[in-house]
């Protein structure tokens, strides 16, 4: 738990273990440490928004672009209107899941039936423009990892290189975090890593490899990261990054996201959720979103959690930085609802005085 006011940390704590008990051969008990590294799940996407706001600005493309000037899949009547904002935003309309192309998908519902059966992953994007959409392009938000898996492929398309290999060039370094990488064992030991899912063709936990199936196919396939998953962070980094989206992109003296792009990813946002509610998506970014934050978080505070437990929040004005990473999917997803305890913890933080 990372909790801070103002810049300035009020508590940088770890609690617990990595599992319950040493039944697991590959996962022993181990004591939680502040440096222990986590899956962050969807937080990642936080990190594809930066990386994409920089190619963005630096290729001089515009947020408005439609999609099918750099995927001439999607010029079909229905998809031509997409934007790359509403990729940002998950107003896109687009439905299917990039997690039903791989081995063992594990969504259900209506995402389940846009596709079954495993394709290569240089066919993914021909699939997603393939797919009917959920509804008309810029109507209402729904959230997909299918849009961050686009955002992506963009910066690479712009950039020429791996999304993970531009990550760590121009933020990863830049922020100096000694802790935050797309391949946690080539880096560090199992026991500096806090195990995921028991995955059930092996019985042995995931550890050190992304929980996210499709995140884990495309780096099978390519090496890279998907985009929509694959981070592994502790929460010390998580904080430094929270810095830098709140001082306007900077961080120490160095401008790494233009102050413009900051201030948009929170206040270019749209209505979602329940009519009665006053939560809006930003460029990623929730913002008012009180199933994270509580009801007595200020106007404009801005979030996201992840799949694997995590819950991260700041608010760019006032200076709270709240984030709570846990693994909330060992040894397995159906286990209790976190964000009750998420909420705790942030009352606590805005109680201080």
């Amino acid at each position: 738990v990372w909790l801070a006011r103002d810049g300035q940390p009020l508590l940088n704590g770890a609690f617990g273990a990595t599992t319950y008990d040493n039944s697991v051969p590959e996962a022993p008990v181990v004591p939680v440490t502040i440096d222990t590294i986590y899956d962050i799940a969807s937080l990642s996407k936080l990190w594809t928004l930066s990386a994409f706001l920089i190619a963005a600005r630096e290729n001089k493309v515009d947020v408005h672009a439609p999609l099918s000037r750099f995927f001439p899949e999607f010029g079909t009547d229905d998809k031509r209107a997409i934007t790359l904002r509403q990729l940002l935003n998950h107003s896109s309309g687009i439905a299917i899941a990039i997690q039903s192309f791989t081995p063992r998908p594990t969504i259900e519902g209506d995402v389940a039936q846009l596709h079954s059966g495993v394709l290569p992953v240089e066919e993914w994007i021909a699939r997603i423009a393939q797919a009917p959409l959920h509804n008309a392009p810029g109507q209402e938000v729904l959230y997909s990892c299918t849009n961050y898996f686009l955002l992506a492929r963009l910066i690479e398309k712009w950039s020429g290189r791996r999304l993970d290999e531009f990550i760590r060039a121009r933020l990863i370094a830049p922020l100096g975090l000694q802790r935050t990488t797309f391949e946690p064992l080539k880096e560090f030991g199992a026991t500096d890593i806090a195990p995921t899912e028991i995955n059930p063709d092996t019985q042995a936990p995931w550890l050190g490899i992304v929980h996210d199936e499709a995140a884990r196919e495309w780096q099978v396939q390519t090496g890279g990261a998907c985009g929509n998953a694959g981070v592994f962070s502790n929460a010390a980094d998580l904080a430094v990054f929270a810095a830098l989206w709140q001082q306007e992109g900077a961080y120490q003296s160095r401008q790494i996201l233009h102050p413009d792009d900051v201030r948009q990813s929170y206040t270019d946002t749209i209505p979602e959720g329940d009519v009665d509610s006053d939560q809006s998506r930003g460029w990623c970014w929730q913002v008012d979103a009180n199933y994270i934050t509580g009801e007595k978080a200020p106007r404009g505070t801005a979030g996201h959690t992840g799949f694997t437990g995590p819950s991260f929040w700041l608010h760019p004005r006032v200076g709270y930085v709240c984030i709570v990473i846990n693994n909330r999917v060992y040894p397995t997803r159906n286990g209790p609802n976190r964000l009750p305890f998420h909420r705790a913890i942030s009352a606590a933080l805005l109680a201080y005085n």
